[in-house]
């Protein structure tokens, strides 16, 4: 769905075909969305998507668009050839994938979301695994504190917040040293963002009413 204004909502259109897209990012008027089982889908309109071929069927949990290029992570393990490959992969136009150098620590993890701020990738996942990159290609991990899932994560200019499994949040200013901070809550947090100088985050309480 589009709006032009957040109240008036228009399905797109989606070549006939269902999608279980999971994340988008825009980089001017070209649109970039992922999804599961190598879902790609580009647009220059947000009334009409077309389906990219990645030649993978992994699936991607989230993109981001900065420095150029489009930056997708997701699952390690291709549900199609159920091979194990890096998770990482980038676009410079939404069509044509290249994966991230693999290296034993970073194909062993599956990743649920990535962000950047400060010319830097961050690029987060299971068991607290929080990895950076300066070009998209060459990935290094950092020490987060933390074991539990981490589900998203959010760039600004003063740094980044991470936030996943059992109200966990840790935060860094430059996304190599990080330190774990109080949510208040043992809900898991599935999203944090940035916008008007704060960063907010939103958290799923199964008793909630």
């Amino acid at each position: 769905f589009f709006s032009p204004d957040g109240e008036a909502w228009t399905r797109a259109s989606m070549e006939g075909k269902f999608s279980s897209s999971l994340a988008v990012a825009t980089a001017g008027e070209r649109a970039v969305m992922v999804g599961r089982a190598g879902e790609v889908y580009t647009s220059n309109h947000p009334g009409a998507w077309q389906r990219i071929t990645t030649g993978s069927g992994a699936s991607r949990t989230g993109v981001v668009y900065a420095g150029g290029r489009f930056v997708g992570v997701g699952s390690r393990t291709d549900p199609i050839t159920n091979t194990v490959s890096t998770a990482i992969s980038y676009s410079a136009d939404g069509v044509r994938w290249t994966r991230a150098n693999g290296t034993t620590a970073l194909n062993n993890v599956n990743f649920r979301d990535v962000a950047h701020a400060r010319d830097t990738y961050v690029a987060v996942g299971d068991g607290g695994r929080i990895f950076t990159s300066s070009n998209a290609a060459d990935w290094a991990i950092q020490t987060s504190g933390v074991t539990t899932t981490l589900i998203s994560v959010a760039g600004a200019p003063v740094g980044f917040v991470a936030a996943g499994s059992g109200g966990v949040i840790v935060s860094s200013a430059d996304g190599t040293t990080w330190e774990t901070r109080s949510s208040g809550t043992t809900n898991s947090i599935n999203s944090v963002t940035f916008g008007d100088g704060r960063f907010i985050d939103e958290c799923f309480a199964s008793n909630r009413r």
